[in-house]
């Protein structure tokens, strides 16, 4: 390779890393608009924030000394989106944006604490993690911050509106990170053992929409169903996003008093976007919980096969003869060295039981008989 050539892959390279600088801030700003606006415009705060859980993925996969950047993307972001929707309080959509920054950097300095850190939440450690610091703990303390605000600036002291932050927030959050930290991490490729599996996302939107914009039929049992075949055979990413639809199809319905959880809800005298968050949350925590399960259990699998491939290794190239068996003398595993001695092949030794290959001469074994 000639220096010319060098220089220009070193060329390119800084020039690819230069636009990633401002790609990942500018692409955060959009998306952080789009999620804050459709949200702001349906009214549907209430029921989930997903904005939060978008900004916290891109600093979970993003370095640190970028964090500025992408939080000033994401507080712009969201102060836009509710100065577009409600002009005339900017105030408060100010205050709403800091309240949201916050959040979102209380949770990633608890979630990542060193650069090289990048999440894992199949790992059930790391998914405790994101449990109390981002899904529970962040919005607690921030929504003690916003009461405290609201109320100076009100005068008036409202418990429910706490309730309200932590709920929304936290389910958001729960969904929105880990759907988007596997987009970033590109852990949505369908795997090639799937076949078809694909199909099962396509059938996910047909019962989804036909188990909230109706009532007679109940088909609710029929969507975490359909999630879980997903999460088994294209993974968490695949799943979340899963679960992002449902909650997003389910919350439009629930919004404008349709679906089982309207009828429900007024039967109960209960507010239905309560009990459509509890529902989406279980299926969430249902979710994250396999998932986690199927890492362990894919963990032990490749630690056993390393340990059987390390067994195979030793056992093929030792000189000695290495033989398994039972009291009864029932053979289950006889090295390659044994083919040596006595002209029987390993095939003939694991078919026969100790004794049955001992000479009818032998004293000893006349003395056993």
């Amino acid at each position: 390779m000639t220096d010319r050539s060098r220089q220009g892959r070193i060329a390119r390279k800084k020039h690819t890393a230069q636009q990633a600088r401002w790609l990942g801030p500018i692409s955060c700003f959009l998306s952080v608009v789009a999620a804050s606006g459709i949200v702001a415009i349906e009214q549907c705060g209430h029921l989930i924030w997903v904005a939060n859980g978008l900004a916290l993925s891109y600093l979970l996969v993003a370095p640190r000394w970028m964090w500025k950047k992408y939080l000033a993307a994401a507080s712009c972001g969201m102060l836009l989106s509710g100065l577009l929707v409600y002009p005339d309080f900017w105030a408060r959509c100010a205050w709403l944006s800091a309240c949201n920054l916050l959040e979102v950097w209380v949770a990633a300095q608890a979630l990542r604490k060193r650069s090289a850190q990048f999440p894992a939440f199949c790992d059930q450690r790391y998914l405790l993690r994101f449990v109390l610091y981002a899904v529970a703990g962040a919005p607690a303390l921030v929504s003690l911050v916003f009461v405290a605000g609201s109320a100076l600036w009100t005068k008036e002291l409202t418990l429910g509106s706490s309730i309200n932050w932590i709920s929304t927030d936290g389910l958001g959050t729960a969904i929105t990170a880990p759907a988007c930290v596997a987009l970033f991490q590109n852990r949505l490729k369908i795997p090639r053992a799937a076949g078809r599996s694909w199909l099962l996302l396509f059938a996910l939107i047909p019962v989804t929409i036909g188990a909230f914009a109706q009532t007679r039929v109940p088909v609710l049992y029929l969507i975490y169903p359909t999630i879980a075949l997903i999460l088994f055979q294209l993974g968490l990413g695949w799943a979340a996003l899963s679960t992002m639809l449902v909650s997003c199809v389910a919350g439009w319905f629930t919004i404008h008093n349709m679906g089982p959880f309207a009828v429900v809800g007024l039967a109960l005298s209960r507010s239905s976007t309560v009990l459509l968050q509890c529902y989406i949350a279980s299926g969430m925590f249902l979710v994250l919980a396999a998932s986690s399960v199927m890492d362990n259990l894919r963990a032990t699998e490749r630690k056993l096969r390393e340990t059987v491939n390390l067994h195979e290794l030793v056992t093929a190239n030792s000189r000695d003869v290495i033989i398994f068996a039972d009291f009864s003398g029932k053979r289950s595993y006889v090295s390659p060295a044994a083919e040596h001695l006595g002209g029987w092949t390993r095939r003939e030794l694991l078919g026969y039981r100790s004794l049955e290959l001992v000479h009818l001469e032998d004293p000893a074994c006349r003395h056993s008989n």
